[in-house]
């Protein structure tokens, strides 16, 4: 992530606030489950652009190495940088 940048959570992404039950309100109603399914949404798209991302660096990056310990080597790099990717 670029220096200087602060990663949205979920929340934030989706525009919503935590959700405050009401009393006497019934578990999972039609509410709360236009609420969620708005977070869930949000986070699918938010784990696509990052697929997305990646992807398109491991594109970018790709080079056909005639030697086998090259081509080891930048494959170990890309499966670190998936790694790294969801560790953020």
């Amino acid at each position: 992530m670029p220096e200087g940048t602060k990663k949205l959570g979920v929340l934030a992404i989706a525009g919503v606030e935590p959700y405050q039950e009401k009393p006497g309100e019934e578990y999972m109603n039609t509410t709360q489950r236009g609420h969620f399914k708005l977070i869930l949404e949000a986070w699918r798209n938010q784990l696509r652009e990052e697929v997305d991302r990646t992807l398109t660096h491991m594109q970018d990056e790709a080079a056909n190495f005639p030697d086998p310990v090259d081509r080891a080597a930048q494959e170990e790099e890309f499966s670190f940088a998936l790694v790294i990717e969801n560790v953020n």
